[in-house]
């Protein structure tokens, strides 16, 4: 492991490794944020402690949620909340909603099942974001906090669906916004308040094309809107094609 600024840099030799270390640490963030909860509500039944997670759509994800069941030691799963960092505004089953691989790759292999929260984008964008607003704070209270969030980065150095130029990189006051289109889709996403809020975020990161946008993560590049992500912990995952020598 080497530290980049204020990220814990983590690079592996392949994409297939960096999908397997992700897992492993998501799996032992949870374990320990259970553990945790467990001795803040010391009087708390088992089933009422919980922990959280959030995990962002796009391509790099499937091979983690493989990775994920393959942890041996899991976290307790139906104790989990599991929530989305965002979703693209499409009909219920097409393959471009994040849901789909979140569903197939993962949720559905899950034993014991833990919990979603979907983003009900069935109600159009606008509609969207103030339910899913709505349940967060239903379930993680005010102020929500999760305890792991999982983000990908874009070739354009996009995280969730914060994308250069859009308007829901100015949104302070919400924990979620709608998006423009953005290659073709309306989306919704958690904001910048409540991913900052988080415990710890880890990035998964690979492939070459990530190479310019990696690099700006790193140096903190106000240009792109994953720097702007500023959690208390941030570890990234990473192969070596993704990391450039100066980075390293």
């Amino acid at each position: 492991m080497t530290t980049a600024d204020r990220h814990e840099l983590r690079v592996l030799p392949t994409a297939a490794e960096a999908a397997t270390e992700a897992a492993r640490i998501i799996c032992e963030l949870l374990a320990a944020a259970l553990i945790a909860a467990a001795e803040e509500n010391p009087a708390s039944g088992a089933q009422a402690v919980r922990a959280s997670v959030a995990f962002s759509g796009g391509s790099s994800p499937k091979l983690m949620f493989a990775e994920l069941l393959a942890v041996q030691h899991q976290p307790d799963w139906s104790r989990i909340d599991l929530f989305q960092v965002d979703e693209r505004v499409a009909p219920e089953g097409d393959p471009s909603r994040n849901l789909v691989d979140l569903q197939h790759e993962l949720l559905d292999h899950l034993n014991p099942q833990g919990l979603l929260h979907r983003i009900p984008v069935e109600a159009g964008a606008a509609q969207a974001a103030l339910k899913y607003a709505d349940s967060i704070s239903r379930v993680l209270g005010g102020s929500a906090q999760l305890d792991v969030v999982h983000l990908g980065l874009g070739n354009d150095g996009h995280c969730a669906s914060l994308v250069p130029g859009d308007q829901a990189l100015l949104v302070m006051d919400s924990d979620t916004s709608a998006t423009a289109k953005y290659q073709g889709l309306e989306r919704v996403t958690m904001t910048y308040p409540m991913l900052n809020r988080a415990r710890c975020v880890v990035w998964l990161v690979t492939g070459e094309s990530k190479r310019p946008a990696l690099a700006g993560l790193l140096r903190d590049d106000p240009a792109i809107p994953a720097a702007h992500v500023q959690c208390n912990r941030s570890i990234i995952v990473a192969d070596q094609s993704a990391v450039s020598s100066a980075d390293r």
